[in-house]
Parts: C-alpha cells; sequence; structure tokens
C-alpha cells in the first residue's frame, strides 16, 4: 500500500531549541499555548541577525496561526498575549517594552546579549528563566555549540553529531569546532576531517602531542584538503 508524506528530502527545516522537546512538553498543558510556541519559533527561524525580535502584529496577520488556534481578530490577539506572557513566565520569552506593540525575543544567551548591545528596554525578565530556557550550566551542549558556531541544527547534523559524541571525547568535539570557526571553516565535514585525523594518529585526553601553534597549523591544512576533495 502506497502512503503519502508531508516532508520532501529537499524541504527546509527548522531549527527547535532542546528544550522544547524536554521538560516544556510537560509543563504545557494547553494546546494553543503549544501552537503559538512552535509557530513563533518558525517566524523567528526566518529572521536574520540579532536580535530577531516579534511582535502580535506579525502573529495576527498569519493566516496560520489564525486557523491553528481557530480565533481571529481581537480573540485572537487576546489568546497570543495570553500564550505568549505565559511563555514569558515560563522563561522561553523575554518581553520588550515597545510603544506601539507587544513585542517578545527569545530568552536565550545570544538574544539576551543582542538586546543588551542594542540598549532595548526589557520589560520582564523573570527570575528562574534562564533554569527554565537555558542549559543548567553556563557551558552549553554539544548540539547547542554546533548552532552558535557552525549553523542549523538539521535532523541529518543531529544525527551526525549524536554519532561523533559516541565516538569521540567531548573535548575533541569541542576543540574541533573551535579550530573550525578560527579558521573560518563552519562546516560539519571539516569537523569530521579533524576528529578522524585526531583518531588515526592519535591523541591524549584531548592534548596535541606537539606544539599546539603547529599541529593547529598542520590539522587545518590536512582538514581542509580533505574537506576540498569531499566537497
Amino acid at each position: 500500500m502506497r502512503t503519502s508524506s508531508l516532508f520532501s528530502e529537499d524541504m527546509d527545516w527548522v531549527s527547535v531549541p532542546a528544550p522544547v522537546f524536554g521538560q516544556l512538553l510537560v509543563d504545557i498543558e494547553d494546546a494553543n499555548e503549544l501552537k503559538i510556541l512552535l509557530r513563533t519559533l518558525w517566524f523567528i527561524s526566518r529572521k536574520k541577525g540579532a536580535p530577531r525580535p516579534i511582535s502580535i502584529g506579525e502573529l495576527r496577520a498569519d493566516r496560520l496561526m489564525s486557523e491553528a488556534v481557530s480565533l481571529s481578530g481581537d480573540a485572537l490577539v487576546t489568546e497570543l498575549h495570553r500564550a505568549l506572557d505565559a511563555l514569558v513566565e515560563r522563561g522561553v520569552f523575554l518581553s520588550i517594552d515597545d510603544r506601539d506593540t507587544a513585542t517578545y525575543v527569545l530568552n536565550t544567551p545570544a538574544e539576551r546579549e543582542a538586546v543588551s548591545r542594542s540598549k532595548i528596554p526589557v520589560r520582564d525578565i523573570v527570575a528562574v528563566a534562564p533554569e527554565t530556557w537555558d542549559s543548567p550550566s553556563s557551558r552549553p551542549g554539544i548540539y547547542e555549540l554546533y548552532e552558535q558556531n557552525i549553523g542549523a541544527l538539521t535532523p541529518l547534523i543531529a544525527e551526525r553529531l549524536t554519532e561523533a559524541v559516541e565516538a569521540y571525547p567531548e573535548a575533541w568535539l569541542r576543540e574541533a569546532i573551535g579550530i573550525a570557526v578560527e579558521n573560518n571553516a563552519r562546516n560539519w565535514r571539516y569537523v569530521t576531517a579533524i576528529l578522524e585525523r585526531w583518531q588515526t594518529e592519535g591523541r591524549e585526553d584531548g592534548k596535541p602531542r606537539r606544539d599546539p601553534e603547529e599541529l593547529q597549523q598542520e590539522e587545518f591544512r590536512k582538514a581542509f584538503a580533505k574537506y576540498a576533495r569531499r566537497t
């Protein structure tokens, strides 16, 4: 029997923060709140730069948002305010003091830093927010580290990262990503080339056996050559 699918190989993917699939699934009992969260994350993912604010006005004008919660007009606006304010309380969003419309940004380290640099006044910062939305540790996990430094965490990349976490020490992964960033080679294949070389030639506790500067330059040359051959 033939089955149809909503998904295609060349479709766009949206990077969803890991906490959405964690404690928030337990905490959010209201279906509309969850729908509004997911659609808002989709809008934010389409924005460039930082910070990436989203306003009630943008969400109100979205046809899919209206259909998802079966509301329109003033009733939709009221529901958006209710759900987003609840998500502020959960630490997912920060509420921005905008004179013209209610505006929100994701409550992540990168967005908070961007808001601080832009001098945008924040209306509501809940004390427990960082513990709710961010990792309990200030040190990002490997998946977050990849998103912050390399690119979007697509399902394929997430699978590759999971395999790498099982195959290599965490210190190797962190250092390889750091080298990729330093050499402006933000590509998972480049990171993999570094890891494979370390595994082949040997390392001890994630530390190079030779002079760090000399090794890093050689790693860059060999990893880049291997990456170039694959592309």
